[in-house]
C-alpha cells in the first residue's frame, strides 16, 4: 500500500517547523541568558528540548546542548541540584552521543564543577575539573585560554581545601 504524497509533505512541513521552533527557542534563550534572564532562558531551553527530543530522540546533539543550557540556567537561578542533575544527564548524552574526549564534555564537566562546588562537594567538583583540563589540553594545547583558566579554577579549589 502506497503513502499519499500529500501526507508525506505535510509531515515533512510539520517537521521542519517542529525545528525551525526548537531552533528559534534555543537562539532566544541564549540571548536571554547573555542578558541574564535566567528564567525566560530556563523556559526556552526546557521548551527546545522538548521538542528536540520528541523530534530525534534523547541522544541526539541538539537536545545535550538545550539541556546544557538549561543546566547553565538552573545554576544561575541558585537551583544547584537541578543544575546538578541536568548537568549530569547532559554528561552521560554527551558521552554515549561522541565520547569521552569532546570539547562539549570539558565544558560541561566545568559547569556541572561549579554546581557541585556550590553544594558543598570539592573533590567531585575536582574529578571533573581535572578531567576538563584534560580534555581542554588534549584539543587546545597547554596555553589555551580554557586550559589557563581551568587550572587557576583547580589551584584556587586545592588552596581553599587546604585550610
Amino acid at each position: 500500500m502506497s503513502v499519499n504524497p500529500f501526507f508525506q509533505m505535510t509531515e515533512s512541513f510539520v517537521v521542519c517547523n517542529l525545528q525551525n521552533r526548537a531552533d528559534h527557542l534555543s537562539n532566544e534563550a541564549e540571548q536571554f541568558y547573555d542578558l541574564g534572564r535566567y528564567e525566560e532562558a530556563l523556559q526556552c531551553y526546557s521548551e527546545a528540548a522538548t521538542i528536540f527530543q520528541d523530534l530525534y530522540g534523547e541522544n541526539h546533539p541538539d537536545v545535550a546542548l538545550t539541556l546544557y543550557g538549561r543546566g547553565r540556567a538552573l545554576r544561575q537561578l541558585s537551583r544547584f541540584q537541578e543544575a546538578l542533575e541536568c548537568l549530569t544527564k547532559v554528561e552521560q548524552l554527551t558521552r554515549e552521543i561522541s565520547g569521552d574526549h569532546n570539547p562539549f564534555l570539558a565544558f560541561i564537566l566545568r559547569s556541572r564543577a561549579a554546581a557541585l562546588l556550590t553544594l558543598g562537594r570539592p573533590k567531585e567538583a575536582l574529578s571533573d575539573l581535572r578531567e576538563a583540563l584534560n580534555i581542554f589540553v588534549q584539543h587546545y594545547g597547554s596555553n589555551h585560554a580554557q586550559v589557563v583558566e581551568t587550572q587557576q579554577i583547580i589551584l584556587t579549589i586545592n588552596v581553599l581545601m587546604s585550610f
